[in-house]
């Protein structure tokens, strides 16, 4: 009787903590919306966070919910239950590249590198994701591992825990698929391969031969119409948006850094931001746009673990290189949620610190050069830069090379999204040109229209007239 009773007080704390807080100061708190750069506001907030996921733990087992304290709220009994089965039927081994010890795990490579056989494997493995419910639950699995971005988008980002809660989640999802093909891995999108090309837009990648369209509805290729567990379909709006790729001169960057600290979030100058993973890696998000450009749903596009998946080779080659021993090199900054002996998000049995621990492989993004002028794929060209490298670059083909003509835009609006956008740290100045560019091009076609219907001026007001149009479109991209 008295442990009956001291079980129902504790539930009554439980909601009376939860109670205490209002809610409006909650939500303002869990999606993001105070000063990031304000230390007692954000330590405030983590503390608001925190207390409220601990009794709506409490809450949830009294309902019958079993936690088995492997995962946070945000999924019901029977979505957790399965991802735990993932977590507990594969004991985590050192991925090897030789097949041979105790894993026999692939390496991930460069999407552009899969044989075809690899990619319909893949994108087989995500559809059945897609489309297989979990027994007991109205949630199919690809939607349930979505969702985990989903429940709490801000408690994984800003701070050091990133990467770590970032290599996890890449490898829960990997174990996902491969219980239904088990050799699949999750290709990588090395974003640097498009970034060279003329037009990004054009690359091969946004036809259906691979991620489908790039702009508007995505009606096309392996994740044609698909939507998410609210009906909203999938969209994209590739080059739309303020924003860039990974560059080659971000990477380096990133790469002649020497430890954790200088390269993870929080930083204090928006310079020093631009030196980060997780900085240049919320362009690449804002620049697909659509889902993929809100915390809260980037999950529901597939583009969002292949482009995670490059974040994470990027971590690899930072480590590779700088020698640091990522375990004991696990930075000391960020809010309470970012703490190394705190708990990681989603998985509860590790801490902070425990994800800089775990590992990966990978094959190497394909290089070329002056001799060898092969990038090993047909969807890759060996093209030379004189500025700014003066060498030659792996760059992506063009869906005119495929022989895949443009697909016509399917949005008349873009549709609202609500959520926390991510946050972009600059604009590359060739982002800038490429948009002047096509403001140009418009103008220009537009002046031909008004040539024709109107009679002749004269030169001066042609150039005057010139010059207020250029002032304009500068003034609105810079």
């Amino acid at each position: 009787m008295l442990a009956l009773l001291l079980l129902l007080g504790s539930v009554f704390c439980a909601e009376a903590v939860i109670n205490s807080y209002k809610f409006d100061q909650w939500s303002k708190c869990y999606f993001g919306a105070y000063d990031v750069t304000d230390h007692a506001e954000s330590k405030r907030c983590d503390h608001i966070i925190m207390t409220m996921r601990k009794g709506l733990m409490d809450i949830y087992r009294k309902d019958g919910y079993d936690w088995k304290e492997d995962f946070d709220i945000g999924l019901a009994k029977a979505e957790a239950d399965w991802v735990n089965s993932l977590l507990y039927k594969h004991k985590r081994t050192k991925r090897q590249a030789t097949g041979t010890g105790p894993s026999k795990a692939k390496p991930r490579k460069e999407v552009r590198m899969m044989s075809l056989e690899e990619w319909g494997n893949f994108t087989l493995a995500v559809n059945s994701l897609k489309y297989e419910k979990i027994p007991g639950s109205n949630s199919n699995k690809y939607d349930t591992i979505a969702n985990i971005i989903r429940s709490n988008p801000n408690s994984t980002m800003d701070g050091p825990g990133f990467l770590g809660f970032n290599r996890a989640y890449i490898e829960l999802f990997e174990r996902a698929l491969q219980e239904l093909i088990p050799d699949v891995t999750v290709p990588y999108w090395d974003s640097t391969k498009d970034f060279y090309m003329d037009d990004p837009r054009e690359s091969v990648l946004w036809t259906w031969m691979f991620f489908g369209d790039g702009n508007g509805f995505v009606s096309e290729g392996p994740f044609a119409n698909w939507t998410d567990e609210n009906g909203g379909r999938l969209f994209r709006e590739v080059g739309e948006n303020p924003s860039s790729l990974f560059t080659l001169h971000g990477l380096e960057a990133i790469l002649a850094r020497k430890n954790h600290y200088m390269i993870t979030l929080p930083q204090p100058t928006d310079l020093t931001k631009r030196f980060t993973i997780e900085g240049q890696q919320n362009g690449v998000h804002a620049w697909v746009g659509g889902q993929m450009r809100i915390r809260e749903l980037s999950a529901q596009d597939p583009v969002f673990f292949m482009h995670r998946a490059f974040v994470d080779y990027i971590w690899n080659t930072f480590i590779e290189k700088s020698g640091v021993d990522p375990g004991s090199d696990y930075p000391i900054k960020g809010g309470e949620a970012n703490k190394p002996e705190n708990t990681m998000h989603y998985f509860s049995q590790n801490t902070n610190r425990d994800g800089y621990k775990l590992d990966s492989l990978y094959i190497d993004s394909p290089q070329c050069n002056s001799t060898h002028k092969s990038c090993g794929s047909v969807w890759l060209k060996c093209t030379y830069f004189w500025k700014p490298f003066k060498k030659h670059l792996c760059v992506s083909v063009t869906r005119a090379f495929a022989d895949i003509k443009p697909s016509q835009p399917t949005l008349d609006k873009v549709p609202k999204l609500s959520g926390t956008p991510y946050n972009v740290v600059f604009v590359d100045i060739r982002t800038k040109q490429l948009k002047r560019t096509k403001q140009l091009k418009k103008i220009s076609k537009n002046r031909v229209t008004d040539v024709q219907n109107q009679p002749p001026q004269n030169n001066t007001t042609n150039q005057a007239q010139n010059t207020i149009t250029n002032e304009k479109i500068n003034a609105s991209i810079n």
